[in-house]
């Protein structure tokens, strides 16, 4: 007895139509199963007047043929505030090269730049291989070493460092100066009628100074000393005191040679005008073991006149004296000459921070 076989035959579009059904039904459960959904809002960061929050979508298949990206969106909720503001925070996830990534991104929740609600973005998508760790270190302080670095162009930045420094004026100065001066002696009783009365005594001094605040506004490029400017140095002094009252040039008199030290500070303006004050000790110690070793203080201003030329000054100073309790007083004209030599110039901090930046890329 035969089996009778049952065949089913269909007709060619039958079976293309039924192959495209089954390959979209495949497609389709395979899309839903590896479809990325969007986390639940977590709390990034919040204080008293502004709450941040932030929610992912990551795909696992970014480094895949015709993968997308991962990405994230922010809820900005409460206050803002008034003046600029950010919150700073980081990430860290594998990208698809395997190696870690930790990229630090900012959210503004003050200024003009800030506002409430949902804040989107294209920049805030990523390739992600493997996901690390979604958020963390939410601060509204930022470590220098987040910064975005840069690279440097140290050969570039070192020509246009030492190109300003010719241009920058000298710092500090060494002083060699001799002149004459009249002692008044109290300034209370002197009488510029018996002038002539006074000997006119020789002094030569030493001295090492630096300048501050110098305004550039003033600084002639010729003469880079030219300058209204701050100072303070150390100065040590030698001249020769007149112990009687003798007429110049007279030899009824007897001389003693003194030294002395001082510290003094003070403020050139106009150029020509010197105001200064500082700490006089009469004598140079043998030893130094401690202040108390300057026993002959006195204190000193001064207001002086300066005419200058390349590297010479020329001084016409007006000197009061007071001992420490201030009970004793003298006074004293004084005029001469002083050779300048300027050295070291540097360049101000402002302007190296604005050659790096300048400079970096």
């Amino acid at each position: 007895m035969k089996k009778n076989k049952i065949t089913l035959r269909m007709k060619p579009t039958t079976k293309i139509l039924l192959f495209i059904s089954l390959a979209l039904i495949s497609v389709h459960f395979s899309a839903s199963a590896q479809k990325a959904k969007w986390t639940q809002w977590e709390k990034l960061y919040a204080d008293h007047q502004v709450t941040v929050e932030i929610k992912f979508k990551i795909r696992k298949n970014s480094c895949g043929q015709g993968g997308k990206k991962s990405k994230f969106k922010y809820r900005v909720k409460g206050t803002l505030y008034s003046q600029e503001k950010y919150v700073y925070w980081k990430t860290k996830y594998k990208g698809c090269n395997n190696i870690e990534i930790t990229p630090v991104y900012q959210i503004a929740i003050g200024g003009s730049s800030a506002a409430l609600g949902i804040v989107e973005s294209m920049d805030f998508s990523f390739l992600c291989k493997k996901m690390i760790k979604l958020h963390y270190d939410a601060s509204t302080k930022i470590k220098k070493k987040d910064l975005p670095k840069k690279k440097l162009d140290k050969k570039a930045y070192r020509y246009a460092k030492k190109k300003i420094r010719k241009e920058e004026p000298y710092k500090y100065a060494f002083k060699f100066g001799t002149g004459i001066y009249s002692n008044f002696g109290n300034p209370q009783t002197m009488n510029f009628n018996n002038l002539h009365l006074r000997v006119y005594e020789p002094y030569v001094n030493v001295g090492l100074f630096r300048k501050f605040g110098i305004n550039e506004k003033f600084t002639r490029k010729k003469n880079r000393d030219i300058s209204r400017a701050s100072f303070i140095g150390l100065f040590a002094d030698a001249g020769t005191f007149n112990v009687g009252t003798s007429r110049v040039f007279k030899n009824d008199f007897d001389i003693n040679t003194e030294t002395w030290v001082r510290l003094e500070g003070g403020f050139h303006f106009w150029e020509a005008i010197r105001l200064s004050g500082g700490v006089i000790n009469y004598g140079i110690p043998k030893k130094v073991t401690s202040l108390k070793d300057f026993d002959n203080i006195w204190y000193s201003g001064t207001v002086g006149l300066t005419i200058k030329y390349r590297k010479s000054h020329f001084d016409l100073n007006y000197v009061r004296l007071t001992d420490q309790k201030f009970t004793q007083n003298v006074a004293y004209l004084q005029f001469g000459a002083s050779l300048y030599i300027n050295f070291i110039r540097t360049v101000p901090k402002r302007k190296k921070e604005r050659l790096k930046k300048k400079f970096s890329y």
